[in-house]
């Protein structure tokens, strides 16, 4: 919980976010891509207007804001980061070291404000990794802005619908629920919303072993 504010932030919009995130793989990608132009198609029948589709390229599942794109903070977000980005680093080091890869199976699509979205159950070491994240905010006394779903955004309406709705992805698209391997994690900086341009700060390899940290 957080008392701090947020703010409507527009397609294409300079801001300063820190996020961790997985990236698809190419077959679950593929899928997705298969899945944005079957929503496109289906736009009038579903009684969702004009749209933008997530690029291929920024397609990610967001597992924690850590610096939330849409907060008013008291302070300026990149000393926020400054501050609290050396213990969210270590912190995302030691979880992912006693992580194995998960596999999530998205099996909802749903439409949540502007957003055209995928969900899966919450996984138990994507909650691991939140509630490490989340600790870490704590600690330092900085507004936590945790998500209780695990989804990602493929698409964005141009008009935030007034009613939202979900429904099982196999009424949508061919093949069951779909499959996202996550065996590596990435803490980037958001320059561009939503996600169009970034820096990426650290990425975090999932084994069954020791994990591999690579910087940037």
């Amino acid at each position: 919980m957080t008392n701090v504010q947020t703010r409507t932030v527009g397609w294409g919009e300079p801001v300063f976010a820190v996020n961790l995130q997985a990236r698809p793989t190419p077959e679950a990608c593929g899928r997705l891509i298969a899945l944005q132009a079957e929503i496109a198609g289906l736009g009038t029948e579903l009684g969702l207007g004009p749209m933008r589709a997530m690029p291929p390229r920024h397609l990610h599942l967001t597992l924690f804001s850590i610096v939330y794109v849409r907060a008013v903070y008291p302070v300026d977000p990149r000393a926020l980061w400054a501050r609290i980005g050396p213990s969210i680093i270590a912190g995302i080091g030691r979880t992912v070291a006693e992580t194995c890869p998960p596999r999530l199976d998205f099996d909802e699509i749903a439409v949540q404000g502007d957003a055209v979205l995928v969900r899966a159950p919450n996984h138990p070491a994507i909650e691991r990794l939140r509630d490490a994240v989340e600790a870490i905010l704590a600690e330092h006394h900085a507004p936590v802005f945790r998500a209780t779903t695990t989804h990602s955004t493929i698409a964005r309406l141009h008009t935030p619908s007034d009613t939202g709705w979900s429904r099982p992805l196999r009424d949508m698209i061919a093949g069951g629920p779909l499959a996202w391997p996550i065996d590596g994690l990435r803490l980037v900086e958001e320059t561009v919303y939503p996600g169009l341009e970034e820096r990426e700060i650290e990425r975090f390899a999932l084994t069954d072993g020791e994990p591999a940290v690579e910087r940037r």
